[in-house]
């Protein structure tokens, strides 16, 4: 991240020598118009697709939306053809709000389009350390899936030290979080239950602003063998994706779900097809490729003919199937599957289950293990939490997958 005085040919440069890796660099100094016709004669003779961006939170980003959306129409050798789409976000009074510090901060992060921040004073210190951090965090995903995890956790640590040092500790959670997402590709088991020590509790409060935290905790619970936690989970974060409408994220849920489900015995195909229908109309590879081998179970399971018959897009296909394909050789132990934890039982609440599987209702339940009603609505209710389930009937389900009964 540059700070101080660039010129608009320097910025330029800057951008184009990082190839779109999520750099953002911002130019200030100069009045607003002067300097942006400048970035945009610049741009028009790289063949670069200057967009002036509007003027609140919303615009913004559905203008990024919209140069996303007439990229994934175009097939693989126009895509390459076209210009690569350059946000120039010359009001910078977007900053001063919440909404658009964080329109701002998810365009940083993105790799399919460069960003340029133009305004007449520097920008605040804390501010460009977030900034900062969603380029960082961009490059360390692209290093590990390189194969250079190693640079990655460097480049991270490094971060995190002047991270540190400017004392922006909002962003440290979020850092232990990538750094265990690191530790589950390299199966450091013991890195992983340290952090999962300091993990957000989701069953004492749901805080929707954790949810990357509560996304890396869903991979930590698959690669611990909690299916059934994992599946809880998600279906917290389902609820908050289709409320506001969070369309990545969805893609993600499904996918973890499509994986925890697989596992478990139960139906995973419709939501694995669903993940790659949506995330093929985007033209995204890195959301179903960075899971390597946990998805390339489900690719084999799936096999061929059904993937080719609902994924009509086939260069997009073996072009994932052959990055996750990848990133499943770099990281075999990645997620590795385990048998599922079965919560424990003592034999009464193992009855109760058992009777239940049997269709008995409460009051026969009661009378034939010669318990009041209420102990039997109690062990029920206890047997629902452990299983992560919210009835009968998915608790017997459940139960049956882990092989209880």
């Amino acid at each position: 991240m540059d700070k101080g005085y660039i010129a608009p040919e320097a910025a330029l440069k800057k951008l184009r020598v990082a190839k779109g890796l999520g750099q953002a660099v911002y130019i200030y100094g100069a009045t607003g118009y002067g300097k942006t016709e400048l970035v945009r004669q610049y741009l028009s003779r790289r063949r670069c697709h200057y967009i002036s961006c509007a003027e609140d939170a919303a615009g913004l980003m559905e203008t990024a939306e919209a140069a996303q959306e007439a990229a994934s129409h175009s097939s693989g050798k126009e895509k390459e053809a076209q210009p690569r789409p350059v946000m120039v976000v010359d009001d910078m009074h977007l900053l001063k709000n919440a909404e658009g510090r964080k329109a701002v901060l998810s365009l940083a992060g993105r790799s399919d389009i460069w960003l340029i921040l133009i305004c007449r004073s520097p920008i605040p210190a804390w501010l460009m350390t977030e900034i900062a951090f969603a380029a960082v965090g961009l490059q360390v995903r692209l290093d590990t899936l390189q194969g250079e995890i190693q640079t990655a956790a460097e480049v991270l640590a490094s971060f995190e030290k002047d991270v540190r040092e400017q004392g922006a500790v909002q962003l440290l959670p979020n850092i232990g979080a990538l750094q265990c997402r690191l530790a589950l590709y390299q199966g450091d088991k013991e890195a992983v239950s340290a952090w999962m020590g300091q993990a957000p509790d989701e069953d004492r409060e749901f805080c929707i602003m954790e949810r990357y935290r509560y996304l890396t905790k869903v991979r930590c619970y698959l690669s611990l063998g909690e299916y059934l936690k994992a599946q809880a989970l998600l279906e917290k974060l389902r609820y908050y994706t289709e409320k506001c409408r969070r369309t990545y994220v969805r893609m993600e849920v499904c996918l973890l779900s499509a994986i925890a489900k697989y596992r478990t015995g139960g139906a995973w195909k419709e939501e694995f097809l669903s993940a790659l229908k949506e995330a093929c109309s985007y033209h995204f590879i890195r959301l179903i490729s960075e899971e390597g081998a946990a998805a390339q179970e489900l690719f084999a399971e799936a096999g061929k003919g059904l993937l080719e018959k609902e994924i009509p897009d086939r260069e997009w296909l073996s072009r994932l199937t052959e990055e996750t394909g990848k990133v499943a050789v770099r990281y075999p132990v990645y997620l590795k599957g385990q048998l599922a934890k079965a919560p424990d039982f003592c034999e009464v609440a193992l009855s109760v289950l058992r009777l239940q599987a049997e269709g008995k209702s409460v009051g026969k339940i009661a009378q034939e293990l010669s318990m009041k009603e209420a102990t039997v609505k109690y062990h029920a209710k206890e047997n629902y939490r452990k299983l992560g389930v919210s009835g009968k009937a998915d608790a017997v389900l459940a139960a049956r997958n882990l092989g209880i009964l």
